[in-house]
């Protein structure tokens, strides 16, 4: 009887301490569950940003392009405007400017004004302008000069023209 009291005892406590281990297990599982759900969360998280940050870098990459094609364009049109310029200093200096006449003068300030008038997308509307500005022939060609205020003209080729634009 001893002998089935003692092994009725260890029994009780193998298990009592298997009920205690089963319990920790438990916890330990519910912990991880939760540790697995949060991990979870955190990917979905996590895979959301690498999306977002990769349409960004979609959207910067386009812009990119763009930008660089539009500065291919501008050091083309800024390479044509040098030729242009170096173009137009050789025949200037090949060709010094002549006086216009008052006629003359006259028709290329009203020609300029017409096709300022004529160009589409600009307009003027309540402008008080006045520009001081010479005029000159380059070889047969009447031109406006815009002199700088270092530069000294012939009295009679500089004008002043004051243009009070008014809208309808």
């Amino acid at each position: 009887m001893l002998k089935e009291a003692t092994t009725d005892k260890t029994e009780r406590q193998i298990i009592a301490e298997l009920a205690k281990e089963n319990r920790n297990l438990s916890e330990a599982v519910d912990n991880l569950k939760k540790e697995s759900k949060i991990l979870q969360q955190k990917t979905q998280e996590a895979i959301l940003e690498k999306q977002k940050a990769q349409q960004e870098s979609t959207s910067v990459k386009k812009e990119i392009s763009t930008l660089q094609r539009t500065v291919t364009d501008i050091q083309k049109k800024n390479a044509q405007l040098e030729l242009t310029i170096k173009k137009l200093s050789a025949q200037v200096k090949e060709s010094p400017l002549k006086i216009l006449t008052v006629e003359e003068g006259s028709n290329l300030i009203s020609q300029t004004l017409e096709s300022l008038s004529t160009m589409k997308n600009f307009k003027l509307v309540d402008a008080n302008i006045t520009l001081r500005l010479a005029t000159a022939k380059l070889g047969d060609e009447g031109v406006l000069v815009f002199p700088e205020p270092s530069t000294t003209l012939d009295s009679a080729t500089l004008h002043e023209l004051k243009l009070n634009i008014r809208s309808e």
